[in-house]
């Protein structure tokens, strides 16, 4: 094809036909623009697809890893509140005015669940992806904007977590230098020794040991519970925005 365009020009040139030469250089020129056009817009509906093709794929993807993260919010904040909900009547036994000595012990030594809450951790492997990638941008304006929010949401749950954990085992560390607990890593609860450590105790050292124990923890689970429900609600919003964007 270059060849015969070539051939059209040097039989105008040779036949002194310079005024028909120019018009058709000029209209080469513009056939090769169009050609050049319409290869870019070939290539642009190529690339659209393929970023449609690309942003389908990690929807599903993003969808899969937050109908995980649903199921195990659900169950750490079903467990939460179930402990919240002993350590509350805990307290409110504590506060009778009836309380007994022996009844302290009995609640501090065989009763009080020392474990720290629950964590999670959650299904980020696509939006890390998408962040390296870059693709994140291919996403519809909602759907990057709520699931900017929920990372951001996330990243300070575990950091306030984090920092809730260490203060609630320097209290626990406290605590069994003076009671032991009845869990792994101590003596058994019913043993010799243990019976002599309870024996020492006294209601206003133990209660107030106890007390304290308790209030840590039973504000951790507060924020816990009240941040891990903003994040269940963020992953529920986002879910049902991908549903709309199938």
């Amino acid at each position: 094809m270059i060849k015969f365009f070539r051939n059209i020009r040097r039989s105008l040139i040779h036949e002194g036909k310079t005024s028909r030469y120019f018009k058709y250089a000029i209209g080469e020129i513009i056939l090769v623009v169009i050609g050049i056009l319409i290869a870019l817009q070939i290539n642009n509906w190529n690339e659209t697809y393929k970023g449609k093709k690309t942003a389908k794929i990690s929807m599903q993807a993003l969808k899969f890893d937050l109908n995980k993260d649903l199921i195990a919010l659900k169950k750490v904040i079903e467990n939460s509140v179930q402990d919240s909900s002993k350590l509350g009547d805990l307290k409110r036994r504590m506060s009778n005015d009836d309380l007994t000595l022996d009844t302290l012990v009995h609640m501090a030594r065989f009763e009080f669940n020392p474990w720290v809450p629950l964590s999670i951790s959650f299904n980020n492997n696509t939006i890390n992806s998408l962040r390296a990638t870059g693709n994140i941008n291919l996403l519809p304006k909602e759907v990057q904007e709520t699931l900017l929010n929920l990372d951001a949401l996330q990243h300070e749950y575990l950091q306030s977590f984090s920092n809730d954990v260490r203060i609630y085992l320097d209290n626990t560390i406290l605590y069994t230098r003076s009671y032991p607990f009845k869990d792994v890593g101590h003596i058994d609860p019913k043993s010799k020794l243990a019976d002599s450590i309870w024996s020492k105790a006294t209601l206003s050292s133990l209660g107030a040991e106890l007390n304290g124990l308790i209030g840590v923890k039973y504000s951790n689970y507060y924020e816990l519970i009240s941040s891990l429900q903003k994040i269940k609600k963020e992953t529920q919003t986002l879910v049902n925005f991908l549903d709309r964007h199938e």
